[in-house]
Order: structure tokens, then C-alpha cells, then sequence
């Protein structure tokens, strides 16, 4: 194969991993945004698809305007268009974001989970490209632009890994509300904490470690006030079986071979005399532990990973 054939293929690869990385870019916001709509699941297959759809639309594009065609003859400086004065600004961009984003996280950890701090971070880029594609340079040197789309692939690829090791961070929590209000537990996805409080509760109290990506060592315990039928309402809902005053119920068949009392997890000092109960063990200890007092109306909660 001819040098230039193999630098055209490298050219070639650089572009693909080029959009497919500012698509997952993107793909990584709806996947963060999109937790209260839809489940893991439907979110990776929107995912999978959207990417499947892309390589295979967006190669065959490359392929016929970068390896199909035929280059005039190898120049040290080249004219240059819009689209590569536009990865200048981005390759900058990206930089400011990457350096925020581990300034905040260092400082501020809380507010990289409301959404408007990703709207700035993505104004960078958009603002970054739209002004290349309006403020166009003259010329450039050939071998640079390689280097340039492979800087950009890296910032990109290493910002999507800090978003990751951010996301999977442990996290001390205490939290306490009024009122039953998810957008302020910032450090606790949407649809834990719908298992974990009736939405009419009140006077609420969150402690605890998130532990890694909620997964690994994450132990959190909290208490609210609600009304009787409201946590009934809310039990059935989440599929939660209730016992009366059985602090030794287990609803995992396949740990409750041995009745364990598993209220001393609660922040609790004395067993009220009539309560609801619900506890759910897993294999490794971990699980979900509900006791609701019916004379003072408060709920006792404990989720442990493990």
C-alpha cells in the first residue's frame, strides 16, 4: 500500500473517532438528563443505535470524500476551510471545559449535578465552532491538521472519563427539607430517592456515603414525617410488602432463612409499640429496611449497597 493511501486511512479513522466522539459527547448529556424518563436500559439501547446509525452512515461518507478521492499533490501549506479553523476554537475549548470541570469538582462538587452548569459547558464548544466557522483563517500546515483532530479525540475521550470517575465518586450526603424536594439531594439519582420517600413527606432528614456509584459502599439513612396513608400509598407503589410489628420479616426468599433483626440499622433509639416494617436482605447484606410508627407518623429508612 502507498504511503499515501496509508495516510489517508489514518485520515480517515482520525475523522470517524472525530464525530463518533462529539456525538457521544452529546449522547453522555441525554443519558445524564434522561434519568427520570426512561430506565438504564432504554437509555443504552437510545444509545447503541444512535451510534450503529452514525458509524456506519457517516464512514461510508468519509470513505468517499477522503479515501475515494484523489488528493492533488502533498504541499507543506494547504488553504483551509471553516471546518478546520472551527477545530481550533474546539480543541481550545475543550481544554477551558476539561480545566473547569476538575476546578469545580475540586471546590464545588455539588453544582455538576444541576443542569444548567452542563449548558455552560457545552457553550464553550458551540461558541468555540461557531466563531471558527465565521472567523476563518487563511492557511495552515498540513501535518498539523492530523495532530489537531487527534488533540481533539483525546480531550474529548478524557473529559467523557472525568464525567465518569465524577459520577462514580463517593460522596458524603446530609440533607434535610421541609419538604419532599429530589433537586436538592444533588448527590442522589431521581429514582433512589422515589424509593426512598413517600413525595408527601415532610420534615426531612438524609445521612450517609453514597459510597461507589451507588454500588459499593453506600449506606444511607433517613427520616421523614408522613401520613399513614400516604406511605401506605407509597409501599405499594415501590411493591414494598408490609408486616406489622415484625422486625424480624425478610421479603428476600433467598436470605430469610434466618430471621435477623435488622432495625438497629435505623437511626432509631426505641421500637415504637405498633409500626410497619419492610426489609428486604441482600446476599452480601446490603438492602432496603422501612419502619414507619403509626403513633408519631415518622418514617425510619436504611439502603445499604452492601
Amino acid at each position: 500500500m502507498k504511503f499515501n493511501q496509508i495516510v489517508r486511512w489514518i485520515t480517515w479513522l482520525f475523522n470517524l473517532l472525530f464525530y463518533i466522539c462529539l456525538l457521544n459527547l452529546v449522547l453522555f448529556i441525554f443519558y445524564a438528563l434522561s434519568d427520570s424518563l426512561l430506565s438504564l436500559w432504554e437509555r443504552v439501547t437510545v444509545i447503541a443505535v444512535i451510534n450503529l446509525s452514525v458509524w456506519y452512515s457517516l464512514g461510508k461518507h468519509l470513505y468517499r470524500n477522503i479515501i475515494s478521492l484523489k488528493n492533488p499533490e502533498n504541499q507543506p501549506t494547504i488553504y483551509i476551510s471553516r471546518f478546520h479553523t472551527a477545530q481550533k476554537f474546539l480543541l481550545l475549548s475543550l481544554f477551558v471545559d476539561i480545566v473547569l470541570f476538575c476546578i469545580v469538582w475540586a471546590f464545588a462538587s455539588e453544582f455538576l449535578y444541576f443542569e444548567y452548569v452542563w449548558l455552560i459547558l457545552m457553550a464553550f464548544p458551540v461558541g468555540a465552532v461557531v466563531w471558527g466557522l465565521f472567523r476563518p483563517q487563511a492557511r495552515d500546515i498540513k501535518n498539523f491538521q492530523i495532530w489537531l483532530t487527534f488533540g481533539i479525540i483525546v480531550e474529548i475521550m478524557f473529559f467523557l472519563f472525568l464525567f465518569f470517575c465524577f459520577s462514580i465518586t463517593p460522596h458524603q450526603i446530609n440533607y434535610s427539607s421541609k419538604n419532599y424536594t429530589p433537586a436538592n439531594y444533588v448527590f442522589l439519582p431521581e429514582g433512589l430517592i422515589k424509593r426512598m420517600l413517600p413525595e408527601r413527606a415532610f420534615d426531612i432528614k438524609i445521612s450517609g456515603r453514597t459510597g461507589l456509584g451507588l454500588s459499593l459502599g453506600a449506606s444511607i439513612n433517613w427520616t421523614c414525617r408522613v401520613a399513614e396513608a400516604d406511605f401506605i400509598t407509597f409501599a405499594k407503589s415501590n411493591g414494598y410488602e408490609l408486616k406489622e410489628n415484625d422486625y424480624y420479616y425478610n421479603a428476600n426468599p433467598e436470605t430469610n432463612r434466618q430471621r435477623i433483626d435488622s432495625s438497629s440499622l435505623l437511626s432509631i433509639k426505641k421500637l415504637p409499640e405498633s409500626f410497619y416494617y419492610y426489609n428486604y436482605r441482600y446476599r452480601n447484606n446490603g438492602g432496603w429496611t422501612f419502619l414507619y410508627d403509626r403513633t408519631t407518623q415518622t418514617l425510619y429508612g436504611h439502603f445499604a449497597s452492601n
